[in-house]
């Protein structure tokens, strides 16, 4: 869903917001076919600096991700069924 340049999406238990280059990754989970998991619970890139998305820049901003959450839990709230 695309809602004024920002992109949502709630996938099994992986929470995905973006705005512009910023990503925000909630229960992020490697894709790679490796056997470990992430240890952070929130995985937060740049894509125009990190395109590739391998630095967590989570602890860095804070502001961006309180931001994310909120507009994560905006749209979970309006676009979920029960």
């Amino acid at each position: 869903m695309r809602q004024n340049n920002s992109f949502l999406n709630s996938l099994v238990t992986v929470r995905v917001a973006r705005k512009g280059n910023c990503k925000l990754l909630g229960n992020p989970r490697d894709t790679s076919k490796k056997t470990y998991k992430l240890k952070s619970k929130r995985w937060f890139v740049n894509l125009e600096n990190d395109p590739s998305e391998q630095i967590n820049l989570a602890n860095k901003h804070p502001n961006i991700i309180a931001e994310l959450e909120l507009q994560y839990n905006n749209w979970l709230r309006h676009n979920t069924t029960i």
